[in-house]
């Protein structure tokens, strides 16, 4: 009896656990939940496992309530998740994930062309049926985002033999895929960031490009690094490729970083990357490109940051973007969570929600070697805000169209009246000037007074107002 009091009174302690070390996976933010799947550990091998990290309630960095799923969504029977460097993101339903190719052995000699789909509200995996049966290009170190219309649009990367410059677009709706060809495509390129910003369109930051080896006198192509002052954006409405040239604090060369969108979609924060030249030296550092101006600019930031790494995965959450996973050397990874106040620019060990709750509408994301999370989220939150100031604006129309009626009424009702009281005087005067007649009638003295009245009379000079000069005191200026 005693132990059963005990067993009531004590607290529910919920058993969290510490994920494995891994690179080169994707964690995806869907419903109030990261889930982190496939990578590489050290050895290295390809990883098997799913991880869940809770975003719906306060955490310390130092533990964080990571949860495994790999036993309840057989994972293993599903190719696509068994892969490093592949490309995911969330469907426009906030509930589904879907993940597209990746390298299915550790040295990156075997590529899927595969695409799975994750169900956050069962925890299973399934194989939807395309009508092509697969993607014609085996892919990793690609670019996938979901463009909240139900579409996947997929770019770059590589196979085993080749570098890709094209567009896969995958209709989920139907689950069929195009390949438009796009007029004046850019080089090929790997381990770049795409993220995608409200106006509907994508911006290619870093990597590297498979060009022309200025140094061959026979023209042989080379991994080249991209200045992350020469931008790619493509416009999905026109199908249209534009070179910018960014400015500013111009961030050194990387490949493997993140890209976020901020919470205000004014600007997208990098942080990270791998040196291209050197396999061995990784970054920490933290840059922000402003969207209007297109400039560069290394915020100073506070407190201890995360060591330096690559292939990590990079998720923001309102103002919070966290940093998770990532390799820092040969053969080594971390499987740590650190968080970026963007507001602030300052590194904390808290995650606290707050009166701040994430919710499905506020969330973007990055993983590194490009797979940057759609917008939809923020599309959504603008159309909602559009949809209440129409609200507003109708709400302000009818009430300023209805003062003007009453206003109407009242003046109408007003001008009656005083109409009505002037007939109604009218009327009392005429009443009162037809019993006078009546009385001189009856008193005979009306004949003498309309004879008085038309016998023409001389005026009296002091009368005569023609003959008088203006008083220069009465006279108006």
């Amino acid at each position: 009896m005693l132990s059963a009091l005990l067993a009531l009174a004590l607290p529910v302690v919920t058993a969290f656990i510490t994920p494995d070390a891994i690179w080169g996976n994707n964690c995806v933010r869907a419903n109030r939940g990261i889930y982190c799947f496939g990578g590489l550990q050290p050895g290295p091998t390809i990883s098997t496992k799913m991880y869940h990290l809770d975003i719906s309630t306060s955490w310390d960095s130092t533990a964080p309530p990571w949860s495994d799923l790999s036993d309840s969504n057989s994972s293993t029977t599903v190719p696509a998740i068994n892969s490093a460097f592949a490309g995911a993101s969330t469907l426009s339903d906030h509930s589904n994930i879907l993940v597209n190719g990746g390298s299915t052995a550790p040295d990156l000699t075997a590529v899927s062309s595969s695409t799975a789909q994750f169900d956050t509200r069962t925890n299973t995996w399934s194989v939807p049926v395309i009508s092509d049966r697969s993607l014609k290009q085996s892919r990793y170190y690609h670019s996938l985002l979901s463009d909240g219309q139900g579409r996947i649009w997929i770019w770059g990367g590589r196979d085993t033999e080749q570098y890709y410059n094209t567009w896969a677009v995958m209709d989920t709706t139907t689950w069929s895929i195009s390949y438009p060809e796009i007029p004046n495509a850019p080089g090929p390129r790997i381990q770049h960031t795409a993220t995608m910003v409200p106006d509907g369109k994508i911006i290619i930051i870093g990597g590297l490009t498979y060009s022309r080896n200025v140094t061959d006198p026979l023209g042989g192509q080379i991994l080249n690094p991209v200045s992350m002052a020469d931008l790619l954006l493509f416009d999905m409405a026109t199908a249209k490729w534009t070179n910018l040239t960014a400015g500013g604090n111009v961030p050194a060369p990387r490949r493997e970083h993140t890209s976020v969108l901020s919470r205000d979609s004014s600007s997208i924060i990098v942080f990270g990357g791998g040196d291209p030249r050197f396999n061995n030296v990784n970054m920490n550092d933290v840059f922000v490109l402003n969207l209007t101006s297109l400039l560069w600019s290394s915020p100073s930031t506070s407190n201890e940051p995360p060591p330096p790494r690559k292939s990590h995965q990079a998720i923001l959450v309102k103002d919070s973007m966290l940093i998770m996973f990532g390799n820092n050397g040969e053969d080594s990874a971390y499987n740590d969570v650190h968080i970026m106040d963007t507001s602030t620019w300052s590194w904390k060990t808290q995650y606290d929600i707050n009166d701040d709750e994430p919710k499905d509408t506020e969330s973007m994301g990055s993983s590194a070697g490009a797979n940057n999370q759609h917008v939809m989220s923020l599309q959504a939150e603008l159309a909602t805000k559009a949809l209440f100031g129409s609200i507003i604006l109708a709400s302000a129309l009818a009430i300023i169209g209805l003062i003007c009626l009453i206003g109407n009424i009242i003046s109408y009702h007003r001008t009656k009246s005083r109409q009505r009281k002037s007939e109604a005087f009218d009327n009392v005067l005429s009443e009162n000037y037809l019993q006078d007649i009546r009385e001189l009638i009856r008193m005979g003295t009306l004949h003498s007074q309309l004879h008085s009245s038309m016998t023409p009379q001389k005026p009296d000079l002091e009368d005569d107002i023609s003959s008088q000069k203006p008083n220069e005191q009465d006279s108006l200026p």
